[in-house]
């Protein structure tokens, strides 16, 4: 990414997406988890994490977005026992 070329940068998230995929496919062949369980998690990661753009929180600066998604995490490590 640092050197913007993005051909090598399609080919790395490719070679990322084969792994994603490949992963998630044996995992439903097993009954462990599926692609759509996969793609739900990381949506409703998304939205809490981001309450500034899909919440009613309002945050004026870069900074404040930064310190508001650390809080997040931080209460996700509570919540899990991490």
């Amino acid at each position: 990414m640092d050197e913007n070329n993005s051909a090598d940068m399609r080919e790395e998230f490719g070679d990322l997406l084969l792994q994603v995929v490949l992963n998630a496919q044996i995992a439903s062949e097993t009954d462990t988890f599926s692609m759509t369980l996969v793609l739900k998690d990381i949506y409703d990661k998304i939205v809490r994490r981001h309450p500034h753009v899909f919440g009613d929180v309002k945050l004026n600066s870069v900074d404040g977005v930064l310190q508001n998604w650390e809080k997040i995490k931080e209460k996700e490590r509570k919540d899990n026992g991490w």
